[in-house]
């Protein structure tokens, strides 16, 4: 196929199946020697899949990292048999730890082995589940799609069947509305997060008012002793700041012990980025600042005599 449409770089048949292999239900994926470059996938040990192991349907098999260590052990996996669904398969290769199984099964948990060889042996068709093809350049994909969906047409139908049976999709296109989706998401999770800012950043300032009303003779003392106006203000600013920076500080303390729980949960290492940590504590001594201003305003302009009358 990859012949016959120009603009594809490389196609890979895929035919998934699950199965027990040792230690439990696993998936086998079928498929050709190029799906390993498709995927982006690196061997650590041994070899990938040859031509000839997929044109002479070989029980050969590349096992996924994790896979292999639950098999295996620290043993040198390749050159073993394992058995799926019965059948015996020879470790031929080990794939590099991608950790991409936190959503569902990645290529750490799973073994790839000969299209030829699953259909035949494992599943008993003639037929695969769907083809993967990768364009030669990103330029080329519309008109490599109408490719596809040409050739796709022109080929022998399975008998009784009737209309379109394929359906061509890019991933290209899947993955910029998962964008997009995402995109959203973190557009209303600021906003809401914006709302809350405001919220409490009103809290602050009806804090620091009522501070200020009940701290009228104090204001009224320090400017009788010769604080200035300025200096009151920088009083009122800073006990704002540090009010709000408080808070940002206990709000870390709360992320760092929510990551270290759900860590223990997830395959991949949970840390606190510096920057976010810089960010916070700043942000927060903004907010405290910027909420503050008027409270710190309203107290440096109290008059001194007004201020000691004041009961």
């Amino acid at each position: 196929m990859a012949r016959e449409i120009e603009g594809a770089r490389h196609v890979a048949p895929v035919y998934q199946e699950r199965g027990q292999i040792a230690l439990g239900d696993q998936r086998a994926v079928g498929t050709v020697s190029d799906y390993f470059s498709m995927r982006d996938m690196r061997i650590e040990a041994g070899r990938p899949m040859l031509h000839s192991d997929i044109a002479s349907g070989a029980a050969v098999g590349v096992l996924g990292a994790e896979l292999a260590e639950r098999l295996f052990g620290n043993r040198p996996p390749v050159g073993r048999i394992v058995r799926f669904q019965g059948q015996p398969v020879e470790v031929i290769g080990v794939l590099e730890k991608r950790e991409d199984s936190a959503l569902g099964e990645g290529q750490d948990e799973q073994i790839i082995a000969p299209v030829s060889f699953v259909q035949r042996h494992v599943v008993g068709v003639r037929h695969v589940q769907y083809l993967m093809i990768e364009a030669a350049a990103r330029e080329d994909k519309p008109e490599l799609r109408r490719d596809v969906e040409g050739y796709l047409t022109t080929v022998k139908r399975v008998p009784g069947t009737t209309g379109k049976v394929h359906t061509v999709t890019d991933f290209g296109e899947i993955a910029s509305f998962a964008g997009m989706i995402v995109d959203a998401m973190s557009w209303i999770l600021a906003s809401i997060a914006g709302v809350s800012l405001v919220v409490g950043g009103i809290g602050v300032m009806n804090v620091m008012l009522a501070s200020v009303s009940e701290r009228v003779c104090e204001i009224g003392i320090r400017r009788a002793v010769g604080a200035t106006a300025g200096q009151i203000k920088a009083q009122f600013l800073g006990e704002a700041a540090l009010l709000t920076l408080l808070g940002g500080i206990f709000g870390l303390l709360l992320s760092a012990i929510s990551l270290a729980v759900v860590g223990q949960f997830l395959p991949w290492p949970t840390v606190m980025d510096a920057g976010v940590v810089i960010g916070v504590v700043v942000f927060s001594t903004a907010i405290g600042g910027g909420f503050g201003y008027y409270p710190a305003r309203k107290a440096s302009s109290l008059s001194p005599m007004e201020a000691l009358r004041y009961d």
